[in-house]
């Protein structure tokens, strides 16, 4: 890897975590700055969580609330924010059809004081559109996410941006608990102009960009960098185009959305999820892990997986976990501490739960020693074992109908075993699925 890239790595790890020193050394008593309003919901009660600091509990902003700034705010699908002054607004957006080529879940920034711009705001995940609110001329954005810092000049009212940023460990990613600069999560970032025109500028850059048929989209990763300019686009991406709020599907999804912000309101984030989590409809049980997940309630996600009450949980609990992890530098550290502690599970245990999260290449899923290995993590004494190693199993072999309960019986457990040796013997591979599997 080049000197570049490894002091890019390296600058984003520092950074994380002088970020996460920062929160913890804050005290009870905020500055000035931490003080500062910086922006207004207009949403819902309960259409966005804040917190001051990490460790600090999660509660729901109320509408027409003023929003301080250095807070972290994470936002449901469709909650809306105002900058201070009015000139900018931000949109919570969420992939409600599933439809994005993108991995997000939920959204998550942090208002900035600045005097020198309309909004100045910090980009932690997910996606957001910002709208220039203005009757007339110019508003002026910054936004920075990791260690880049990019200016926003949107240039007509109207003008609107769609921001992505999102993480992912490479499948078969090898954790280690003490990682160099580059064990880290690949980190995406996307910029798309929908409306309008915007002039991007950098400390080392600057390009127009413009909305489709136009140079509209900008991309950035941790690994190689920037693009050396926008890319044109004949139109808008359908998945950004399309608003999934007026889909059946989607509807359905806010209104469940829009129940689960009143009781939080009403009750508090914990209690909430936990409510959600054992509920016997599906659909709550799901948006409550995903809930967990994106509140960091890793207890409650925890406790979805030891005490899921099917599979799809199960599935939902392991898709929410890696998406947590993917979020940036560090993340599987904390994780791993954080199991060994709550779980009062040995080191190498806690790391294979984290390195089964982390996935296989397809070049280990072709091999047969995987295989071999997954089915004898069926026994392992930590039940989180036992059900990574399942999930993995049943996604790699999906013509299965072997039932095997992580936390059922030995008996229970000894027989799943079995069968699983039965279907896989030593030395092989999972048997082909025939023609008529895949009706």
């Amino acid at each position: 890897m080049s000197d570049r890239r490894s002091s890019l790595f390296r600058s984003c790890l520092s950074l994380r975590w002088l970020a996460l020193t920062a929160l913890l050394l804050v005290g009870a008593s905020t500055s000035a700055a931490a003080d500062t309003t910086a922006g207004k919901l207009l949403t819902a009660n309960g259409s966005v969580m804040i917190r001051e600091k990490l460790g600090d509990p999660w509660r729901p902003l109320l509408k027409n609330e003023a929003i301080p700034a250095k807070h972290l705010l994470v936002g449901l699908a469709g909650a809306k924010i105002d900058s201070k002054n009015g000139a900018v607004r931000l949109a919570m957006m969420s992939d409600l059809d599933q439809n994005s080529p993108y991995p997000v879940i939920e959204s998550a920034v942090i208002l900035n004081p600045n005097p020198d711009v309309d909004l100045d705001f910090t980009l932690d995940r997910g996606r957001v559109d910002v709208i220039n609110q203005k009757k007339a001329g110019k508003a002026r954005v910054r936004v920075r996410f990791l260690d880049q810092v990019y200016d926003l000049d949107m240039n007509e009212p109207g003008t609107r941006v769609t921001l992505v940023l999102y993480g992912r460990w490479k499948p078969g990613a090898h954790f280690t608990p003490k990682p160099g600069p580059e064990d880290t999560p690949i980190i995406n970032f996307d910029m798309i102009v929908t409306k309008g025109s915007v002039d991007r500028k950098c400390p080392v850059c600057q390009f127009l960009m413009t909305a489709p048929p136009g140079p509209a989209e900008f991309r950035w990763d941790n690994r190689t960098g920037a693009d050396p300019r926008p890319t044109k686009l004949e139109k808008i991406p359908a998945w950004v185009a399309d608003d999934p709020a007026t889909t059946p599907r989607g509807k359905a999804i806010l209104e469940r959305l829009s129940k689960f912000s009143e009781e939080v309101t009403q009750s508090s984030v914990p209690a909430t999820i936990k409510k959600y989590i054992n509920s016997d409809k599906p659909e709550l049980r799901r948006m409550a892990v995903f809930a967990a997940g994106a509140l960091d309630q890793l207890a409650e996600l925890g406790d979805a997986l030891m005490q899921g009450k099917d599979e799809e949980t199960w599935n939902n609990a392991v898709i929410a976990l890696r998406h947590w992890l993917g979020r940036a530098p560090g993340q599987e550290l904390v994780l791993y501490k954080g199991i060994q502690e709550r779980r009062k599970i040995k080191p190498n245990e806690a790391a294979i739960v984290v390195q089964l999260l982390l996935g296989l290449t397809e070049e280990q899923e072709a091999r047969p020693e995987t295989y071999e290995v997954l089915i004898e993590l069926l026994k392992s004494p930590v039940m989180a074992i036992r059900g990574l190693s399942q999930w993995h199993l049943r996604r790699l072999t999906p013509t299965s109908k072997i039932y095997f309960n992580p936390a059922g019986s030995k008996e229970e457990i000894e027989k799943g075993y079995q069968a699983w040796k039965e279907l896989i013997p030593s030395g092989k591979l999972p048997p082909k699925p025939r023609l008529d599997d895949k009706k």
